[in-house]
């Protein structure tokens, strides 16, 4: 359930305007109990992939139509041939993504579905 979950939020990010978000950790205010609730998982378990070099590193962001609910970067954007720390404004490269955009859609449907 969590990696559905973060699948959805990663094909979230392409659905906002990136230029136009600080670039630091962000949490709304506007849903109360976030930290308390699923979101509160989400740096654990991006944090465990990086200790794991599962991926060198991510950008999260959680969101709908009106607001950014959560947006934090985790781990390295670049190894070589310097090693660079993510930020939240990194901008990726999106060759290849067919297969990941489409699974996304058809899980968001089969979820939505019931």
């Amino acid at each position: 359930m969590i990696k559905n979950f973060c699948i959805v939020v990663i094909s979230v990010l392409f659905a906002f305007p990136l230029f136009a978000l600080p670039s630091e950790e962000h949490i709304s205010a506007s849903v109360p109990g976030l930290q308390k609730g699923p979101l509160k998982q989400v740096p654990d378990i991006v944090k465990k992939a990086v200790s794991k070099r599962q991926v060198p590193g991510a950008v999260i962001l959680i969101g709908d139509r009106e607001d950014v609910i959560y947006r934090s970067a985790f781990g390295d954007r670049a190894l070589r041939p310097k090693r660079l720390p993510m930020k939240a404004d990194t901008i990726f490269d999106i060759a290849s993504l067919t297969k990941v955009v489409a699974t996304t859609t058809a899980v968001m449907q089969r979820v939505d579905a019931g």
